[in-house]
């Protein structure tokens, strides 16, 4: 009988989302030999720091086509209508941009499932929600893992698949852009924002989403808030990024454009 090989995985995000669905694809005498403790922070797997509910804004697109997201359980079109509940001849969504929040929804889902059929195809593997990794050391018995429990667990090999969002920001006074709602909820008059990379427009974005409400009006986009503020960008560059948007915007010659570019 081989031996069996006890493995630790700190971060239950989409990273370890590929590799548990990579493991899945293995035969399943290849399975028997490992024994797996996943451990993450938070409550909701799957969805890592950028697609998480604590970190975004529900508003706040990914700049992705569900045809550029990673098929696992099932294509994300698929999911989509069935949690949306769209009838097969609603709109297609293949070339629609979708939310971050969509994606970390999907993501979440497909873990879930995936980590069920890797106990079916008998690979022991258990997840710990709500668990911090405070320290890890070698000795004798092989890697200790110290908890936020109080407690520790040991393993042949641990691998940290978590990205850790710095305390401060790179300049004096400055927030880090994610979570949104850190400064968004602030009551502030004016807002500065260093870049206008794809994080400067989230950070406007979730602003402008949480302060106000944007409606058509005689076919125009409006944006009302009740209250007065002002955003500055700065730019070394002085333009916006390329961001590509499906769009049902029609041109002046009633054309439809589907591949309107900002």
């Amino acid at each position: 009988m081989s031996a069996r090989h006890t493995l630790a995985i700190v971060g239950a995000g989409p990273t370890t989302l590929m590799f548990l669905n990579e493991l899945l694809q293995l035969a399943t005498v290849l399975l028997r030999d490992l024994d797996i403790t996943v451990f993450e922070a938070s409550d909701s797997p799957g969805r890592g720091f950028a697609f998480g509910d604590d970190a975004i804004h529900p508003c706040l697109l990914s700049n992705n086509t569900p045809d550029e997201i990673p098929v696992l359980t099932m294509p994300f079109s698929q999911w989509y209508r069935q949690e949306n509940r769209k009838p097969e001849k609603a709109e297609d969504v293949h070339s629609n941009v979708v939310t971050r929040a969509a994606i970390g929804a999907y993501f979440s889902f497909s873990y879930k499932i995936i980590f069920q059929k890797l106990i079916e195809r008998g690979l022991a593997i258990r997840h710990e929600k709500n668990t911090v990794v405070e320290n890890l050391k070698r000795c004798p018995q092989g890697i200790q893992l110290s908890l936020n429990s109080g407690n520790s667990e040991y393993f042949e090999k641990v691998f940290i698949n978590y990205g850790k969002e710095r305390s401060g920001g790179t300049l004096n006074n400055t927030l880090q852009p994610y979570p949104v709602a850190r400064y968004a909820n602030a009551s502030l008059k004016t807002y500065t924002v260093i870049g206008t990379s794809l994080t400067g427009i989230d950070c406007v974005t979730g602003i402008a989403h949480t302060r106000g409400a944007f409606t058509y009006h005689n076919n125009k986009l409006v944006y009302n808030s009740p209250e007065e503020w002002t955003v500055n960008l700065f730019s070394s560059h002085g333009t916006f990024p390329r961001i590509w948007y499906s769009s049902h915007y029609k041109d002046p010659r009633g054309h439809l454009n589907e591949n309107l570019r900002f």
